[in-house]
């Protein structure tokens, strides 16, 4: 057993924000809480409880089945309340007890707001942990009537299948508290990219919602890319549409130069994820290139197939596949692009101005015709606290400015990287049809003929967030673990 402690992260907001309060003073803080642990079970997986202040509390929660403490806590609350949490954490240790600490405040409502879906997601990998290891979730703020119970309610309501009203009234039933509901249907607005407050979902909403959480989940509580991109993405099911584009154009294999289709490549009602880089001298498509390889195992081992295709002829593919140490047996080529116009990805700045595609790439750089790409390369030089660091080991010089986070100019090292082996290989790697400099490309996840989730990159440096990739494909229930720092191939020797 262990302690840990996730990181607060935030959720840009969509919408005009709530009304911020005041923080309350530290005695009417203390006078909330209650003196002895006190909890509530409100689901077979959640407990909702007070705080937990001794090794008491702790043997009390390990006899009530709590295999895992989820604390809201921050450090007002612990001054506030005089505990101390690594005294706490020691004894839940003791008892056999997981503690988890997720310091979230909620006096201001617009921070709190901003919050939510990290929270939540942390507390669904702590009722993951407690169900593997036979028991329950408790969780708790100060007295357990408030944070507690909204992180609580917005769980079963966005991975729990409930509508609001329904949480809500799951919650209240099971502990008498007060949900803050404004925050919940404001966050959920946020996750849906929408202004206002959303306190129902369709189907293809809380397909939507869940793909983002769980994406957080696998990035271990960051806000990640869905923060910065939360209209790129879509993820529902869709019409068979492109399936159908996937029949009806044929690429090339890298591997052995033959005419496939790519619809022939997994079974029937099975899952694949397609990776349709852009050209394979383009820096989008090597970063994507990065960021799948450590993920190509936890697709092989939960048997979603993989394949990726890139603009350009088998022999460019071939060579992409050497300089990046991408499998070969997945990649294939597009030598006409006449795939990603059926798909509907984005073809790039004036596609069809008689101008020459290598003008067409300046103002592209800058945003003209490429959204959000500026801001992309600005995020590499001033780093993403949001996001994981791009270089690991003991050696990583990026160290001296943190660590477990994305520092500035670590991201802007590995283009700069990248761009020193794209200007070397250019000729070995760039289409022979130079319209394809500008085409833009995308990721599917597919489960048969279905579309259940699709990205298209709405620029250059706008390419899909791995980890959405994975929550999309993999089967409930199948095993996922945090994506590893990127891992540079081929780019320094």
């Amino acid at each position: 057993m262990y302690a840990a402690t996730v990181p607060a992260r935030t959720f840009a907001l969509r919408s005009p924000a709530p009304r911020s309060y005041a923080r309350p003073s530290v005695r009417a803080m203390a006078a909330a809480s209650e003196p002895t642990i006190n909890f509530d079970r409100v689901s077979d997986s959640i407990v909702v409880g007070s705080c937990l202040r001794n090794a008491a509390d702790a043997q009390k929660a390990k006899e009530a089945g709590v295999a895992v403490v989820f604390s809201l806590q921050d450090a007002t609350d612990l001054s506030a309340q005089g505990i101390d949490a690594d005294a706490v954490a020691a004894a839940c240790e003791a008892a056999g007890v997981k503690h988890v600490r997720c310091p979230t405040g909620d006096a201001d409502e617009v921070e709190f707001r901003s919050k939510l879906p990290g929270a939540v997601a942390a507390f669904a990998s702590a009722i993951a942990a407690a169900g593997a290891a036979g028991g329950t979730a408790y969780a708790h703020c100060n007295g357990g009537r408030g944070r507690a119970p909204t992180i609580s309610t917005a769980y079963l309501f966005w991975l729990g299948g409930m509508s609001l009203a329904d949480a809500a009234a799951t919650m209240t039933a099971g502990r008498k508290s007060q949900p803050k509901m404004g925050v919940i249907s404001g966050a959920t607005a946020d996750l849906l990219g929408l202004d206002g407050e959303a306190s129902e979902l369709s189907g293809e909403q809380r397909a939507g919602v869940e793909v983002k959480l769980k994406a957080m989940i696998l990035a271990g509580g960051r806000r990640g890319a869905a923060a910065r991109r939360p209209a790129v993405c879509s993820a529902a099911p869709a019409a068979g549409t492109d399936f159908e584009a996937l029949q009806t154009h044929s690429v090339y294999s890298a591997a052995t130069g033959e005419k496939v289709q790519l619809s022939s490549l997994w079974p029937q009602g099975s899952r694949c994820v397609v990776a349709c880089l852009t050209h394979f001298a383009d820096l989008s498509s090597i970063e994507l290139a990065q960021k799948l390889l450590p993920a190509l195992s936890q697709l092989q081992a939960a048997g979603v197939g993989f394949v990726a295709v890139g603009l350009g002829e088998p022999e460019k593919a071939r060579r992409f596949s050497e300089l990046l140490g991408f499998p070969l047996d997945c990649l294939y080529a597009d030598p006409t692009g006449e795939l990603y116009t059926a798909l509907g990805f984005s073809p790039g700045f004036l596609p069809e101005a008689n101008v020459s595609a290598y003008a067409k790439l300046l103002p592209m750089l800058a945003g003209i015709g490429s959204p959000g790409t500026l801001q992309e390369v600005l995020r590499g030089y001033f780093g993403d606290r949001n996001s994981k660091p791009v270089f690991s080991g003991a050696s990583n010089l990026f160290d001296v400015l943190g660590s477990g986070y994305q520092r500035p100019f670590e991201l802007a090292t590995l283009r700069l990287f990248n761009m020193q082996l794209v200007l070397t290989h250019w000729k070995e790697l760039a289409p022979v049809d130079e319209r394809l400099l500008t085409q833009q490309g995308g990721v599917l996840v597919f489960e048969g003929s279905t579309t259940m989730y699709k990205h298209s990159d709405a620029g250059i440096l706008r390419i899909a967030d791995v980890e959405e990739v994975l929550a999309a494909a993999l089967p409930a229930g199948a095993a996922t673990e945090a994506l590893p720092a990127q891992v540079q191939r081929g780019l320094m020797g």
